[in-house]
């Protein structure tokens, strides 16, 4: 049995339709969206429907059968020569950062590469395949507009936990880069993200350094701390937080900057031949 195929029989038992995002749709993406990352990570209603009105023929989502969002994806247009020198940032790609992450001063109507910029599962729906399905759709969708890349902004989702659980126990903690160099028992990933990367043939270019910087007021910060899982988060130094998330908080008395490596990867196109 090919890797992934139990969850293609378990997607293929459940009713759903892919389509286009529509600008009625803003309201239910940011709420998936909302129920999936943290605040400061979080694309804004008004960005959803910026992207569903300008760019929908590369935007998919997933409906149940009674027609409520369960699954979407946002995806960017770019130009990209190949080169692992010139691979642009998700922060980069996305507009600046999360706070201008519409994708207008970017989208290039003519790019020869898709940008898989952020994938939303419904948490009840986790690990059927749903992800897989719209990274399925995004390969058919780069070789329908005769795209050379499919990239992505990888994040290590269990990397978070896995620093807490070492602080818990008072044991060294881990680099990025040897976390992801982590395996199981099988010689896969040890993170589960990565894991299904690696089944899906993702190639990893380069660990991308700073992909996602946040900047907010220690106010702004300091409620964070008070209201988003507030039993997570440690502090490991005067200035330093982790907070059960792939990047690391950097504080001082007025600001609060959080700062987040990824691993770029190109995703496989589909061979139509």
């Amino acid at each position: 049995m090919q890797p992934g195929s139990k969850k293609l029989d378990k997607i293929a038992q459940f009713p759903y339709t892919v389509e286009q995002w529509k600008s009625s749709d803003a309201h239910s993406l940011y709420r998936l969206e909302k129920s999936c990352w943290a605040p400061w990570l979080q694309k804004s209603e008004s960005d959803f429907l910026t992207i569903a009105t300008k760019y929908p023929k590369i935007q998919r989502l997933i409906r149940n059968r009674i027609g409520s969002v369960v699954a979407a994806m946002s995806v960017n247009k770019i130009n990209w020569n190949g080169k692992l020198e010139t691979l642009p940032s998700w922060d980069t790609i996305a507009g600046g950062g999360i706070g201008t992450s519409n994708f207008t001063t970017t989208y290039t109507s003519d790019g020869n590469t898709l940008c898989l910029m952020s994938m939303n599962v419904n948490s009840n729906l986790q690990g059927i395949g749903l992800a897989q399905k719209l990274i399925e759709e995004l390969k058919n969708t780069a070789n329908t507009l005769g795209a050379e890349h499919i990239i992505s902004s990888l994040r290590p989702l269990d990397f978070g936990e896995y620093k807490l659980k070492l602080l818990r126990e008072e044991k060294q903690t881990i680099s990025f880069n040897d976390y992801c160099n982590l395996k199981n028992d099988k010689g896969e990933p040890y993170d589960r993200w990565l894991r299904s990367a690696h089944h899906q043939g993702m190639r990893i270019l380069s660990v991308s350094k700073n992909a996602i910087v946040v900047h907010v007021s220690r106010k702004k910060f300091d409620s964070f701390v008070q209201t988003y899982h507030p039993l997570k988060w440690i502090q490991t130094s005067d200035n330093s937080w982790e907070c059960g998330e792939t990047g690391t908080w950097h504080v001082d008395n007025n600001s609060a900057t959080y700062r987040e490596d990824n691993l770029a990867v190109e995703i496989p196109l589909n061979n139509t031949k």
